[in-house]
């Protein structure tokens, strides 16, 4: 008697299927809304991938590394574990030979020959390879070998009755019976490969997607993931730098053991109550001030003295007032032998990107503060540093100017991607800017902790009135004024 089909049974797949996604959806929501330094939304991921995936070249040397590698080690598996598993079935001698070694090895999990395999082969891909052929054989090959060995004596023995030989038996009915067996292998296998491979790839590699979440170095510090993804290494290393003066009271420590990594194209703000050594900090990493102990690295290279490679804008504008607005952007340029058509070409690239190419010929003195902070922006943008360094650039402007330069800056970051290191007071206008904020100790200066600002860009002013805006800088400013608090004592 056929079961009487219920109203749910009338129900489309398809309608299933979409339900069941858009619950999976709404409880990742839900999660992002409730933890959301544990789980970011899916349009923070999408975001991710979109802005620092799909264009980023070395996201996909790094996909293809990995892929490459479960392709070559599933391949030789499967072509490896098929005939191997048919003998096996076939062949009793060959059988008693190799069964024992198979489940051996099969008892032993991938992890643990990860490592052995690793330090006899390297790190290179034949290591990895072989980790992966080695455990995607061992599972294909015994899933297929059940397949064989379970086919239906009957069927066989009806062919023989029929007519057919050993040859026919075997491509007749032996293979095609086995065959679900031998997609769920290959299914298995393939599942099997890229497990095995992130573990290989996080345990050393010069490249692979594991490489990648391996340097993240935690849990929840998955935004490293993304700055490498965006093409991010380190940029400016700075180790336990140490530097003290000589007052009138003795020697004074002004920063004591900071130890920060600041990455490729990355925007970081420094906070902290005045007199924590920002200012100081900064004219290190410029070369204008030399570390007591310690040292500060651009790509690898040690700072050893002021170098156009390192923009500064200072708090002071600091242009030369005899000089016009394009002269002041070119002066850079020449100091660098670059010939003046093409220094004044490129001056007024960067004047037109400040929005200040029709005051070319004006002096500083002609500027307001704002015009002035924005030439000052466009000459260290002029000489292509590989680092820009920012000494509270706005904290002389009003209220209205310094939102907009502040809009301006961004624009200008995203186009230009250049790495910042920008030194402030005004919390809000770290969290706008930056995509870590550091926040420093009081007397002496070291850092105290390094906020990821997980809001997406573009930011704009009404960014400052999302919850978790108000959530970062309600921190940030608690630990800021603690700081300030300890000065005072």
């Amino acid at each position: 008697m056929n079961k009487k089909k219920s109203a749910w049974d009338k129900v489309p797949k398809a309608v299933w299927l979409l339900l069941s996604l858009g619950v999976a959806i709404a409880l990742w929501l839900f999660a992002a809304y409730r933890w959301p330094i544990v789980f970011a939304s899916p349009k923070k991921v999408l975001d991710a991938f979109i802005s620092k995936g799909i264009d980023s070249p070395i996201l996909w040397e790094h996909i293809w590394g990995s892929l490459s590698r479960v392709l070559s080690g599933f391949g030789i598996a499967f072509v490896l574990a098929i005939p191997t598993a048919f003998l096996m079935a076939w062949y009793e001698p060959f059988c008693r030979i190799v069964e024992p070694w198979i489940q051996f090895v099969r008892n032993i999990p991938p992890l643990a020959y990860v490592f052995l395999i690793t330090a006899a082969l390297g790190v290179g891909n034949i290591g990895k390879v072989t980790v992966i052929v080695i455990a995607s054989f061992l599972v294909q090959v015994v899933t297929v070998y059940q397949g064989v060995k379970g086919v239906d004596a009957t069927l066989i023995k009806a062919a023989r009755v029929l007519g057919a030989g050993n040859r026919d038996i075997f491509f007749k009915i032996i293979i095609p019976a086995s065959t679900p067996y031998i997609l769920v292998a290959a299914r298995l296998g393939l599942s099997t490969s890229l497990t095995t491979l992130m573990a290989s790839e996080i345990v050393g590699g010069d490249r692979g997607l594991g490489m990648m979440i391996q340097k993240a170095s935690g849990y929840y510090q998955m935004e490293e993931v993304y700055r490498m993804a965006g093409n991010s290494p380190v940029k400016v290393q700075i180790d336990h730098v140490v530097k003290k003066f000589n007052g009138r009271n003795g020697e004074m420590t002004a920063l004591n053991g900071v130890d920060l990594n600041i990455h490729e194209n990355e925007f970081v703000c420094v906070v902290g109550p005045s007199g924590c050594g920002k200012s100081t900090l900064l004219n290190i990493i410029g070369g204008l001030d030399k570390p007591t102990d310690g040292h500060v690295y651009v790509d690898g290279k040690e700072v050893d003295g002021p170098s156009p490679e390192r923009g500064i804008v200072f708090q002071q504008y600091a242009l030369f007032p005899w000089l016009t607005v394009e002269k002041n952007v070119m002066f850079g340029l020449l100091q660098q032998g670059v010939n003046r058509s093409e220094a004044l070409e490129t001056a007024h690239k960067y004047l037109k990107m400040v929005d200040l190419e029709e005051f070319a010929k004006a002096y500083p003195k002609e500027l307001s503060g704002g015009m002035k902070q924005r030439v000052a922006i466009a000459r260290a943008y002029a000489v292509n540093p590989k680092v820009l360094l920012m000494d509270e650039p706005f904290g002389a402007l009003d209220a209205q100017t310094r939102t907009q330069l502040q809009t301006e800056l961004l624009e200008t970051w995203e186009k230009e991607q250049k790495t910042c290191f920008f030194i402030t007071h005004d919390v809000e206008e770290a969290i706008i800017l930056a995509q870590r904020v550091v926040i420093m100790h009081a007397r002496p200066g070291r850092v105290k902790e390094i906020v990821d600002i997980d809001i997406p860009y573009p930011r704009d002013q009404a960014t400052k009135m999302s919850p978790r805006f108000l959530e970062l800088k309600n921190h940030i400013w608690k630990q800021v004024y603690e700081e300030y608090l300890a000065v005072r004592k």
